[in-house]
């Protein structure tokens, strides 16, 4: 019995004095992959926002790097597919348009419980009718949230989207007209 009570007093006391340390400034302990992503993308937000229009481009470069990186690194994490939507905004931003739809398309395809994973569907349609005139892609995007989320407030939208889709500027100029005189009536 002395011999167990000696080995706990000499295990408590190594592990006691393990913990105090070697005089050395062990304030901060080493951070994790994720954390060091995040904090760079808390800390390029912040420079994107107070860039100049000549320099914010390439603050919106670094942050969807950033976005991406996360979310092919930690592809499980629950913030992975946020990251992408995410990044796909910053891309539409940016111009392109290509980049902005294949991050749509990868939180269709991989992240199907995401919450805005119909905006992201109707977003991608909307980026190829709107940005790139690819009516057909952007029809088959609408129609894939109709069918994938007939009820949702983004299938509603892609219902009107088809439809303006076979619609002239003129057509649409006009409905747009006809629409105003109802609200202000």
């Amino acid at each position: 019995m002395k011999k167990i009570a000696s080995l706990l007093l000499g295990l408590s006391l190594v592990l006691g004095m393990s913990s105090c340390g070697d005089g050395v400034n062990n304030e901060e302990t080493p951070k994790d992959g994720k954390a060091v992503i995040l904090e760079q993308i808390e800390k390029t937000k912040v420079q994107l926002e107070e860039a100049s229009k000549a320099n914010k481009p390439s603050y919106a470069e670094h942050l969807v790097t950033f976005y991406t990186d996360y979310a092919n690194q930690y592809p499980q994490d629950s913030l992975a597919p946020e990251m992408l939507f995410s990044a796909g905004n910053v891309y539409i931003g940016l111009g392109k348009y290509d980049r902005a739809i294949a991050q749509f398309n990868r939180i269709d395809k991989h992240y199907k419980d995401y919450i805005k994973r119909p905006e992201a569907i109707y977003l991608a349609g909307f980026v190829a009718d709107y940005h790139q005139s690819q009516k057909g892609e952007a029809k088959k995007y609408y129609e894939r949230v109709i069918e994938l989320y007939p009820n949702h407030i983004f299938a509603a939208d892609a219902r009107k989207a088809i439809e303006a889709l076979s619609m002239s500027d003129e057509d649409l100029v006009k409905m747009f007209q006809e629409k105003n005189k109802k609200e202000d009536a």
